[in-house]
């Protein structure tokens, strides 16, 4: 090859680079957008849990004064539902002895997953915690406090840290967006069954990873000539980890770049596998060209830092960049049609819920009226009635 045709090839793979870069960028710039959504959601969580610890001591004290406190009673179911948008809960009801023989309401919220653990308390709420999405993105749970920031209970376990079996609802929809990478999760690294189906970001990080790594694997291969004994007798990587290095050990979709040899003239694309082969031989060259329509095998092992549970992808370059789209259609299609269940379910409950609890101002003013009318007739009733029995008592002629 002339320096000329070299250096368009090069230019080549550095555009090509970059599309690989760039598309990370948008995934890390996609997980801190999550991030942020899920530390949101915690933050809403606590909020609802140390209200509903407050309306708990309103509730209780009104209890003692003989109070009903309707209104209250409303305003904590409200937040019970909203709390349970978050996470699978448990609300338990129980009389509390406050001395003299007066009993009076207690509420107790658990989650309904897992080890039952303690949400709310009557006058104690517990507190969640958000990790960081480079370590997991776990979530804590703090063990319940009262409002001056007592433990109930001063030997429990603080924080625990809650599992994919503990957390539901959009808590867990959000973490699992920011954790799963389904066919490259580790052996043993989850106790969640699913792990193996569920993809989130990671699993998009880690599939366009596979194809940078394996990509750029076969290229350097190709540049590599060997002698009889396994010496090398020519060539060099030609993709590194970052535009100042040679090392190819753990190319990544975030790191690869044309190597700093290749870019400084001192590595060039070997045109032939012969050292003493004639100018015009391009017989290697043929082999790159070729490596287009190879099938590749994307082991998740080489990028998933472990033994993956996933099975390893046959196919060329285009296949698996390919398969990772149709992934991402399947996968939306089918959360799609999850969502649009779970919206007309959750609009049905709503419904029923304000057609017991709801009050519509133009049906009450109608049926005011309907009962005002109504009493006014009863009243006019028992007016002539007792004109009757009056003039029966006192009219008649003894």
């Amino acid at each position: 090859l002339d320096s000329t045709q070299e250096g368009l090839i090069r230019a080549s793979a550095k555009a090509l680079c970059s599309l690989f870069n760039d598309a990370a960028d948008k995934l890390a710039d996609m997980t801190e957008t999550w991030e942020t959504q899920l530390k949101d959601q915690v933050d809403t969580v606590n909020n609802i849990l140390t209200s509903l610890r407050d309306l708990n001591i309103s509730i209780r004290d009104a209890d003692i004064r003989g109070d009903a406190a309707l209104e209250l009673r409303d305003q904590r179911n409200l937040l019970l539902d909203q709390l349970s948008q978050y996470m699978d809960i448990d609300v338990k009801y129980e009389m509390e002895d406050v001395g003299a023989g007066l009993m009076v309401e207690k509420m107790t919220v658990t989650l309904g997953t897992g080890g039952k653990d303690k949400l709310v308390d009557g006058g104690f709420s517990a507190k969640l915690l958000a990790g960081s999405a480079k370590d997991g993105c776990p979530v804590s749970l703090y063990a319940l406090r009262d409002k001056n920031g007592e433990k109930q209970e001063p030997n429990a376990t603080d924080p625990k840290i809650l599992d994919d079996n503990d957390l539901y609802g959009a808590l867990q929809s959000t973490r699992e967006m920011l954790t799963e990478a389904g066919e490259y999760t580790i052996d043993g690294t989850t106790n969640d069954p699913n792990a193996a189906v569920k993809r989130g970001i990671p699993y998009y990080q880690k599939a366009l990873d596979s194809l940078a790594h394996e990509f750029a694997a076969a290229m350097n291969e190709l540049n590599h000539i060997y002698d009889d004994k396994g010496n090398l007798l020519a060539g060099g990587n030609l993709f590194s980890m970052g535009s100042a290095t040679n090392d190819a050990s753990a190319i990544t979709a975030a790191n690869i770049s044309i190597s700093q040899a290749w870019a400084e003239d001192k590595v060039s694309l070997q045109a032939s596998t012969k050292p003493d082969a004639p100018s015009g031989d391009t017989s290697n060259l043929s082999k790159f060209l070729a490596l287009f329509d190879q099938k590749i095998k994307f082991d998740p092992d080489h990028v998933a830092g472990g033994d993956a549970v996933g099975e390893a992808y046959h196919g060329t370059f285009e296949d698996m960049l390919l398969h990772v789209q149709s992934v991402l259609a399947e996968d939306q299609m089918t959360t799609t049609a999850l969502l649009t269940n779970y919206s007309a379910t959750a609009s049905e409950v709503y419904t029923d819920r304000e057609g017991v609890m709801g009050v519509d101002l133009n049906d009450e003013a109608t049926s005011l009226m309907t009962y005002q009318k109504a009493y006014t007739a009863a009243c006019r009733l028992m007016t002539v009635l007792e004109e009757a029995l009056d003039s029966l008592i006192n009219g008649t002629v003894v």
